[in-house]
């Protein structure tokens, strides 16, 4: 019940975010969704308790739901209020039993609906509510598995597939005309929380895996958001003795820098002379402005 709660407030403060006129109509259509929800919640999926669930357990019910809730590239309301219900119920089972399968056609589905929710995004500038919110629990899922196994090499056979990097890549390279055009942040959170993800799980990689060749769209797309007009709206907009920083502004000045930072290929020496002369020219303007924490994170710019 506590993610439905969750679902509760996101759409809440979604509805809060749009014109007025429509607020009647995303009720409405919010109500009608909830009730799914709940009831979806009563039936299949809660014939698993996964307080309590073990290995075993954990096997059959991936077999299960990949089988009764098989990838489709066109997304009905049922389809995606279904999804949402099922991945809800993998986001509360245990870490500790989460990380004893970490490979299974359920998570290639996950991948799969991440890619197209991506894609659309990008395409259309928008997702309505509940595909948000799958993108959010989809995202999570693929979070807590990466930061729970402790030998990331695991993941590689369906992470790393091309098609799901390119649509993380496309999102990132298209960076400014997306946000310019889709003015919620939701979307945009799920972008930074999937940078993090590949941030987290490159690093975690032993040094003879990380020149694979497969990380290079994302090290280039990176390269396209500290290039962006975004990246140097953030560093303008950066206000001096703030506590704080937007989700934007880490996103531009700490997520990407460190991402770019950690990439160990070859194939970027020249653009780094670029990217590292940025980066010299705003760290002089942010030492004579400012001196910013976001919680535990100082902003840094990265030179080598």
């Amino acid at each position: 019940m506590s993610h439905h709660l969750s679902y509760l407030l996101f759409i809440y403060t979604h509805v809060l975010s749009v014109s007025s006129k429509v607020i009647t109509c995303k009720l409405i259509t919010f109500i009608q969704t909830f009730i799914i929800c709940i009831n979806q919640r009563s039936t299949s999926a809660m014939q698993y308790n996964v307080d309590k669930m073990n290995k075993r357990q954990f096997q059959s019910m991936l077999d299960d739901f990949s089988k009764k809730f098989r990838y489709k590239s066109k997304r009905s309301i049922t389809y995606v209020n279904t999804m949402n219900n099922v991945i809800i119920q993998f986001n509360d089972i245990p870490s500790s039993v989460l990380a004893t399968i970490t490979s299974h056609r359920f998570y290639n589905i996950i991948q799969h609906l991440i890619r197209d929710l991506l894609i659309d995004w990008n395409l259309f500038y928008k997702l309505n509510p509940d595909e948000t919110f799958l993108l959010r629990n989809c995202v999570l899922l693929l979070n807590r598995l990466v930061n729970t196994v402790e030998d990331v090499t695991v993941f590689t056979s369906w992470l790393l597939e091309p098609l799901f990097i390119n649509a993380i890549a496309n999102c990132m390279s298209n960076i400014d005309e997306l946000l310019s055009k889709d003015k919620e942040k939701y979307n945009f959170k799920q972008l930074t929380h999937l940078l993090d993800l590949f941030r987290t799980y490159y690093q975690r990689l032993p040094s003879n895996l990380q020149n694979d060749d497969r990380f290079n769209r994302l090290f280039e797309a990176t390269m396209d958001c500290l290039v962006s007009s975004r990246y140097d709206r953030a560093f303008r907009k950066l206000k001096p003795n703030a506590e704080s920083m937007t989700t934007k502004e880490i996103f531009f000045l700490i997520k990407c820098p460190s991402f770019l930072s950690s990439n160990h290929g070859r194939i970027f020496s020249n653009s780094y002379l670029y990217i590292n002369y940025l980066f010299f020219r705003y760290t002089i303007q942010y030492n004579n402005r400012t001196n910013i924490r976001n919680n535990d994170s100082t902003l840094c710019i990265y030179i080598r």
